[in-house]
């Protein structure tokens, strides 16, 4: 018999707008029954289960793992157990983060830290609610990350996060289609850290790596945090800059930088932004054309249909 577990991952950074987990190595394990309580843990609250597993602790759970997938760019994901092939009835499983590389979660590079050792985050123990189907049993499971793991996660990853949102001062308004690129304030360069587009809520994310805030006139050979006092633990000082069309129109003085909550910040930084003025916004207009070079004209009554815009009536049906 096959069972199926699918559903949906999530982690909150900043507030109630969830972020999907995507391209993220998911597995479920059988519990042992002569070490894990199945009827304390299913019941207890995701707070009291988050573990994180070591190389050693992930070696020892092996021989009880039963199916293992990835998250798909929508957070979805579907894990398989062959009941047969793993001895498995349908009991309670332990559903695990699996962590052998980097991810990319929108900071683009994938390199491993340095130091860095496999790792699992133990995110929850279930009793699956089964449903009989043709030929398998399937059940639903979704869950949200705390911000409190998925910052701790990151933190082993060297991922570094910045989330916000960005409003009219005067209105509230949430602005939409702006360009929101974070710096660090250095004292020989300032770093770029990354770029990001606000959403209808007018919320954005930017996601960039340790490297990105410790360049220095010797990079790659020497990366370190060049603010004051030369600390190699230092997290970035930041400050924003804001465009629309590529076109920069505000940017805030890199003092803003050395503000309550800006200076030396962590990898998971939330932020609340606005601007007094934004240059309008051209309407999205759709694309058109009426003619091909000089010999394919079309009129645009005669020629193009308002039903599904194409082009008709010419005498080589190629060319509508």
């Amino acid at each position: 018999m096959e069972y199926i577990v699918r559903g949906k991952l999530h982690t909150a950074i900043c507030d109630e707008k969830r972020h999907v987990i995507a391209n993220t190595q998911i597995r479920a394990y059988k519990l042992i029954a002569d070490v894990d309580d199945a009827t304390s843990y299913t019941t207890a609250q995701s707070k009291e289960v988050y573990k994180v597993l070591d190389p050693k602790d992930i070696k020892a759970l092996s021989k009880n793992l039963l199916a293992e997938t990835v998250t798909d760019a929508n957070g979805n994901y579907q894990l398989t157990i062959d009941g047969d092939k793993k001895d498995y009835a349908g009991g309670a499983i332990m559903i695990t983060l699996h962590y052998d590389e980097v991810p990319d979660y929108g900071q683009g590079d994938t390199e491993l830290p340095r130091g860095f050792e496999t790792f699992e985050v133990l995110v929850d123990i279930i009793q699956p609610r089964w449903r009989e189907t043709d030929n398998a049993l399937v059940a639903g499971w979704n869950h949200t990350l705390s911000r409190r793991i998925w910052c701790y996660i990151l933190r082993r990853l060297d991922i570094w996060v910045i989330c916000g949102t960005v409003l009219n001062c005067e209105s509230q308004e949430p602005l939409r289609d702006i360009e929101v690129t974070a710096m660090d304030d250095d004292i020989i360069t300032d770093d770029e850290l990354g770029t990001a587009t606000t959403d209808e809520q007018g919320r954005f994310c930017i996601f960039y790596r340790s490297i990105d805030f410790k360049k220095t006139f010797l990079s790659p050979i020497i990366n370190i945090e060049t603010t004051p006092p030369f600390s190699f633990d230092s997290g970035p000082d930041i400050y924003f800059r804001f465009a629309v069309g590529g076109v920069e129109f505000f940017a805030e003085d890199p003092s803003a930088s050395k503000e309550e909550g800006r200076k030396n910040v962590s990898n998971c930084l939330c932020v609340h932004l606005c601007l007094k003025d934004v240059p309008a916004q051209d309407p999205k207009i759709p694309v058109a054309f009426y003619e091909i070079g000089y010999h394919r004209k079309y009129h645009p009554i005669i020629n193009i249909d308002p039903v599904n815009g194409k082009t008709t009536g010419k005498s080589n049906a190629g060319w509508n």
